[in-house]
């Protein structure tokens, strides 16, 4: 690695992501795209920080197979930030069994993690939609958020401290989903009925 990308990661590492583009903004290898694509989602930019780390998962050769993965990951983590549920989950599994074949342990938690948010997201994200629809103030629609994210901590820190509880929720959270779109097609299969 250059100078130049050495200092970038370490502005990312230390929350400057501005500090990270004045130094490699106008570069386009490999590595530039990586860390400019961080540096974006860092801003909030998720939709130029997800074409930069495909850009740059395309720019590492075939022989850096745990850089094209961590990209994925990354681009993974900025689709999930974005709230874009149709994120192949299949990309993000290739990606955790590549990094956990080349020995980089702590990355296929962070893919197990990522899947599992996604599945949250997908379980309750229309309940809490249509609750935060129905309430009357501002008020209550950002405390139900509040809430949300309050369970979403704790739910985080139990599995942390109890690691079985994390398949009891992957298991609840799958049974919320199936139920819920057997219930959707109960509730259409009235509706065709009527149409007859």
């Amino acid at each position: 690695m250059d100078s130049l990308i050495n200092a970038a990661a370490r502005a990312l590492a230390a929350g400057d992501p501005i500090g990270a583009l004045k130094r490699i903004a106008l570069r386009d290898d490999a590595q530039a795209l990586a860390l400019r694509g961080i540096a974006m989602a860092q801003l909030g930019e998720y939709v130029r920080a997800r074409a930069l780390l495909r850009s740059a998962a395309r720019a590492f050769g075939p022989q850096e197979a745990v850089a094209r993965a961590r990209c994925t990951v990354a681009e993974g983590e900025a689709a999930l930030a974005s709230r874009d549920l149709g994120w192949p989950a299949k990309a993000l599994e290739a990606a955790r069994a590549t990094l956990a074949a080349h020995g980089d342990a702590w990355w296929p938690g962070l893919v197990g993690g990522l899947l599992a948010a996604a599945l949250a997201q997908r379980a309750v994200g229309p309940v809490f939609a249509g609750a935060r629809a129905r309430l009357p103030d501002r008020a209550a629609r950002e405390a139900l958020s509040l809430y949300l994210d309050a369970a979403s901590l704790l739910l985080a820190v139990l599995v942390a401290l109890l690691h079985p509880l994390g398949y009891v929720a992957i298991a609840l959270l799958v049974w919320f989903v199936w139920r819920a779109r057997t219930h959707a097609d109960q509730k259409y299969a009235g509706l065709r009925i009527l149409r007859r």
